[in-house]
């Protein structure tokens, strides 16, 4: 019993060293750098090293895509992006077509032109303004760390990611059409509600905690959680919202507006849609929204500007300059209050504006507007979550809100910025204006390059520190588990030892005790058996010698 007691001890031991190890690996934590913006660029992405020798690729962040491409050394139609394409050749396995891996990635994708005549694991993507076809390859991935600035502090607080290599599946896109081929980025990062998108496929692999992620944009980037929600720079409690279906798509149901005095009760359904930077509601949704937008300035309109539509931008106000533009936006503007199945959301000007001041005037636009294809949804894009750190459960099938400060690595630069160009607009207006497309441009994407840089030098030395500590506790883990078996076995050894001699004893007791009282019993058989012959040779004789006589 005791040597039982044992072994369930040694047991136990050994699941919950298993389980230590695992938890480890689940412990893994990233925050992401969000770089681009709703105006300029008119797209937000992040960037990722790929292969072995960290080739440098951005990907536009799409929550309605599944797929994580970008274009590869075999592409012979994509187009020209920031980066050159990954080398396909020295740094990724290519997934065949009949492996199991291949059939996981495109279950329940509907596409006649998979796998015809080829034996790769191919994929192909219909999007709006166009195509992306190639095929999924093996690929090692490091994340690029962030950098935020603290408010309460001087000095900038570093929060980095942990700087991991692990593989994933990532598309080698061969073939760009439309859209893609024009676009800055070089590639999409999928996280729709899918399987195979990136996020589920970093959960499935046991990289992350938790099957979800949150995106915190603002005007100038952002950031961007994996596998945890990060509180840290929340200003408001998190409101969850369950998802109206459980598809590919993040969809809510709308059940109110309401601006200014202007309510609309109608019900629809919206998608969340990080590929677009500006929100698109039905013509009829559209046009109560701007009736109630123009009664809200009925009484102000000097203060919220000369308001027209302007080609290719859609309806904007004009100022004379930009500290009236700030005090409409920050003051004057009218929020949009809309309520989701109880949670009221309200989407504030300065988060649904967007800035297009030139050299030659001030200007901010609508950041959503009308689009005759759409009929019974709206598309909610990036700028209806400036200033929310957006949490999208997919495990839960949920998504929460909670106000954030998304930009505070930028917001106190871009202050300080405004300040001084309203400060000198007066005294020099061609040169201030200079200076606001070289600070809200260059100087900001540059800042980038440099934090980029910084972490991209740091990142061997890190590299190297983390996988020494994390060999040190694998390896005792490994010693451990080692020591335990090699204890199991023995005691294993000694009791089979022990219990083999025990039988080995009883067994010839038992032999002994039959077999000498069989050997007595022959030996007087035989003895009676001579007694016996002797007799019959006396009567033998007696009977001669009558016959002679």
């Amino acid at each position: 019993m005791a040597i039982l007691f044992f072994i369930n001890i040694l047991f136990y031991i050994i699941l919950y060293l298993s389980s230590k190890i695992k938890s480890e690996t689940l412990n893994s934590k990233f925050v992401l750098n969000i770089n681009g913006n709703s105006h300029k660029l008119n797209f937000y992405y992040i960037t990722l090293f790929v292969g072995e020798n960290k080739e440098n690729q951005t990907y536009l962040i799409d929550t309605t895509s599944s797929i994580t491409t970008s274009p590869c050394s075999l592409c012979y139609s994509c187009g020209d992006h920031v980066n050159e394409y990954f080398n396909i050749k020295s740094n990724s396995s290519i997934i065949k077509s009949s492996s199991y891996q291949c059939i996981k990635l495109q279950n329940n994708i509907e596409n006649p032109l998979l796998n015809k005549n080829d034996d790769n694991c191919n994929f192909y993507q219909d999007f709006n303004d166009g195509i992306i076809s190639g095929f999924y390859t093996n690929n090692l991935i490091r994340f690029e760390p962030i950098t935020l600035k603290n408010n309460n502090q001087e000095n900038e607080e570093e929060y980095i990611s942990k700087n991991e290599i692990f593989e994933l599946p990532l598309g080698c896109s061969i073939q760009e059409t439309g859209g893609f081929q024009t676009r800055i980025s070089d590639g999409i990062l999928g996280l729709s509600n899918n399987k195979i998108s990136f996020i589920s496929m970093l959960y499935y692999l046991q990289l992350i905690k938790n099957n979800l992620f949150s995106l915190c944009f603002d005007e100038y980037g952002g950031y961007f959680s994996l596998g945890e929600i990060d509180t840290k720079y929340h200003i408001s409690n998190i409101s969850y919202v369950d998802l109206y279906s459980n598809n590919e798509l993040y969809q809510l149901e709308i059940n109110k507006f309401l601006i200014g005095s202007t309510e609309i009760n109608n019900k629809y359904i919206s998608i969340i849609d990080t590929s677009s930077t500006i929100s698109f509601f039905p013509k009829d949704i559209f046009n109560l929204i701007m009736v109630g937008f123009f009664s809200e300035c009925e009484d102000k309109k000097n203060e919220c500007g000369k308001i027209k539509r302007e080609e290719g931008y859609g309806i904007c106000a004009e100022f004379n300059n930009l500290n009236e533009m700030h005090k409409a936006i920050n003051y004057i503007w009218p929020s949009i209050k809309i309520e989701f199945n109880g949670y009221e959301f309200i989407w504030e000007p300065k988060n649904y504006y967007l800035n297009f001041s030139t050299d030659f005037k001030s200007m901010a636009c609508l950041g959503f507007e009308t689009d005759e294809n759409i009929k019974d949804s709206i598309i909610l894009g990036t700028n209806f979550m400036h200033g929310y750190d957006i949490i999208f459960d997919k495990e839960k099938n949920r998504i929460g809100f909670a106000e954030a400060e998304c930009g505070r690595n930028m917001h106190k630069k871009l202050d300080l910025i405004n300040n001084k160009i309203i400060v000198e607009k007066e005294k020099n207006k061609k040169y201030i204006d200079k200076i606001l497309e070289e600070k809200k441009n260059e100087e900001i994407i540059q800042k980038q390059k440099e934090i980029q840089e910084k972490e991209y030098g740091k990142e061997n030395e890190y590299n190297t520190t983390y996988k020494n500590n994390n060999n040190v506790v694998t390896n005792f883990y490994i010693y451990l588990l080692s020591f335990i078996i090699f204890i199991i076995l023995f005691i294993l050894f000694v009791i089979n030892y022990i219990n083999y001699n025990n039988y080995n004893s009883s067994f010839n007791n038992e032999k002994n005790k039959y077999k000498t009282p069989l050997i007595d019993d022959e030996n007087e058989v035989k003895e009676n058996n001579k007694y016996k012959s002797i007799g019959q040779m006396i009567e033998m004789v007696n009977d001669d010698n009558k016959n002679n006589g």
